[in-house]
């Protein structure tokens, strides 16, 4: 098994007597069956990575060898030979706590090859690496803090992406300038005739569309106050956006969904509906629309292989948004979670990627609330 040569981490379950593995890259310079060389092993760039003999010589006398054993299993190693070569010609090794145990206090520990990967582990293997490897995802409102945090996030995780906005997205352009594996469309969501050319964008640029995120949405500039006081071209322009302009992305990419048999939709909802916010009811009422029309939808594209979900952040707040309420709002929120801080961009990115991979293709007309324990759905 190929191993993209940034990953580090690796999963192995826990074995009869339980015996934990640890995989690893070893530098195929070094033979089969020897001690590794110190030289090869190096610490790995994400901040959890360590250097296994340095753990191991600066552990204290009474260290226990089984806790040893369990840390090791979090920690990224990596052969300084795979930061120059190609990771196509590595070979994956696994090294024991037992072997641990029978190496404590020596200079480093033997390894010794791994058998072949079950298809429980390849799965377990496929999801830590590459969640979205190779799917291509169209991703709308993307030229704001959530929508950035959704194209760098799924990037990471191996995705082709369609950054989608009715800005020119200047900062997102600079940050992935010359990346083969995104393409940037300037799209008012309202338009049908902007949404489908944004879905033959996908299709021209990578031949399929696997997954859409409607992320884009009316909010920012939103009356704040009295349900008497909304101007009715605002209320319209509201569910112009946030509805109309959802459905008709969705309009979109169905046609390719359909032919390729399947594909992933998540919509994005809010907590507004589910917590009843006051003074803001066309965007409260919007969302709560969203939910409703991803549960229909989810029954009418299923059985051609189409998940559709909604995902519901709660407040985010960024420096606009700190401008326009303070700071009192997210104070309160904060106050009320059972994670309390404030909640971030990212924080949306994992929900999201799931929703969008095939881990969750049995998983359909659904509300996921992403909140740190504010509400409970």
């Amino acid at each position: 098994m190929t191993l993209p040569p940034n990953e580090g981490l690796q999963y192995a379950p826990t074995t009869r007597r339980t015996l934990r593995r640890i995989a690893i890259h070893r530098c195929p310079q070094v033979r089969r069956g020897r001690k590794t060389d110190a030289n090869h092993l190096v610490e790995s760039k994400s901040t959890r990575g360590v250097l296994i003999d340095s753990l191991w010589q600066t552990s204290p006398p009474n260290h226990n060898p089984k806790s040893l054993g369990r840390s090791l299993i979090t920690k990224h190693h990596k052969c300084q030979w795979c930061f120059t070569q190609d990771p196509a010609t590595h070979n994956l090794y696994t090294v024991s706590v037992w072997t641990l145990r029978a190496h404590l206090g020596k200079s480093t520990p033997r390894v010794r090859e791994s058998g072949p990967w079950s298809p429980r582990q390849q799965y377990q293997l496929e999801a830590g690496v590459k969640m979205l490897k190779d799917r291509v995802v169209i991703i709308t409102g993307s030229g704001g803090n959530i929508g950035r945090a959704y194209c760098d996030g799924f990037l990471d995780l191996g995705a082709k992406i369609i950054a989608a906005d009715i800005g020119d997205q200047a900062e997102l352009r600079s940050r992935h300038k010359g990346n083969p594996n995104i393409a940037f469309a300037m799209v008012d969501i309202s338009n049908q005739k902007a949404t489908d050319s944004m879905a033959e964008l996908a299709l021209e640029k990578y031949g399929k569309i696997d997954g859409l995120i409607n992320n884009a949405g009316f909010f920012k500039g939103a009356t704040f106050g009295s349900f008497m006081d909304i101007p009715p071209e605002e209320w319209d322009l509201c569910y112009r956006i946030n509805v109309r302009g959802l459905w008709q992305c969705c309009k979109s990419v169905f046609p390719a969904m359909k032919k390729q048999g399947n594909g992933s939709i998540v919509n994005i909802s809010s907590n507004t509906p589910y917590k009843g916010i006051p003074n803001f009811l066309h965007y409260t009422s919007s969302k709560m629309a969203i939910v409703g029309l991803s549960r229909s939808l989810a029954r009418e594209v299923g059985k051609y292989g189409i998940t559709v979900n909604t995902l519901c952040p709660d407040l985010i707040p960024d420096q606009d948004i700190i401008n326009q309420q303070g700071e009192g709002p997210n104070q309160r929120t904060v106050s009320e979670r059972c994670i309390a801080r404030t909640q971030l961009p990212e924080d949306m990115v994992g929900a999201a990627a799931f929703l969008l991979s095939k881990h969750s293709s049995f998983i359909t007309g659904q509300s996921l609330l992403v909140n740190g324990g504010a509400l409970f759905n």
